[in-house]
């Protein structure tokens, strides 16, 4: 007994049998660029992540630098010391009375 099949189901597996190579090189890369889980698009995504981070890292010795120029200042005279006390931190002498005025 012979199966017969219609003509646009021959011309399908016949399209299918020809090419098959292509496709399945377009279904392999397909999966590696998208749902792999080394994935193209994980990729780009970690990428955007570390430069968000660098950007955070480089900030924060930004500002480690600044405070530590601001100690080096500090230690380093002490007319500075107690005028950074009083402006920054509201201390006062003993003796002294202390105003604050609101602008």
């Amino acid at each position: 007994m012979k199966i017969s099949f219609p003509e646009p189901v021959k011309k399908g597996w016949s399209f299918f049998l020809r090419h098959w190579f292509w496709i399945l090189l377009v279904v392999f890369v397909g999966h590696i660029v998208f749902f792999d889980e080394h994935s193209l698009v994980k990729y780009c995504s970690y990428r955007r992540q570390e430069a968000a981070i660098q950007e955070q890292i480089d900030s924060y010795r930004d500002s480690i630098f600044q405070y530590e120029q601001g100690i080096e200042e500090l230690s380093g005279d002490n007319s500075r010391l107690e005028k950074f006390a009083r402006e920054k931190l509201m201390m006062k002498k003993t003796d002294e009375d202390v105003y604050l005025f609101d602008e």
